[in-house]
């Protein structure tokens, strides 16, 4: 078996991989945390979509709609008052805001849809009419009651 076989090994090839390009250094580590939602943000936006969820299946959450209103409106007014970039959440501070106003009209609404359904309960609107009495008006009436 001699003739064309394999020869001597060559000369080793360039090391594995490619270093970083000449004028980069090591990789950036983290910065800085990123800021969080203003305080009441979340809340807002929770209590505004428990009142409209909840106030749509069992009533009694509806009446988290007023809190989430002020949640809402306030935590908008504390962002817009920050310096820019300090807090994040508006927009959540927002919806909770527009979902507790929402829930609040309805709620308004309902109540005074049955204040309004008790007042016409009360004067005996849903009452079913008194029977009318019904006469006989047929020409041999006079002549049965003489008995004649």
């Amino acid at each position: 078996m001699s003739g064309a076989g394999w020869g001597p090994p060559g000369p080793p090839g360039p090391g594995p991989g490619y270093g970083p390009p000449a004028g980069y250094g090591p990789p950036p580590g983290y910065g800085a945390p990123l800021p969080g939602p203003a305080p009441g943000a979340v809340v807002a936006l929770v209590l505004g979509v428990v009142a409209l969820v909840g106030g749509m299946t069992c009533l009694l959450p509806i009446l988290a709609a007023p809190v989430a209103w002020v949640f809402g409106h306030r935590a908008v007014r504390f962002i817009d008052r920050s310096e820019a970039g300090a807090y994040t959440g508006r927009g959540m501070a927002m919806a909770g805001w527009v979902l507790g106003v929402v829930g609040t009209v309805l709620l308004v609404l309902g109540i005074a849809a049955a204040v309004v359904l008790v007042v016409l309960a009360s004067n005996g609107t849903f009452d079913p009419p008194e029977p009318t009495p019904t006469f006989d008006h047929s020409p041999d009436l006079g002549a049965r009651l003489l008995g004649t």
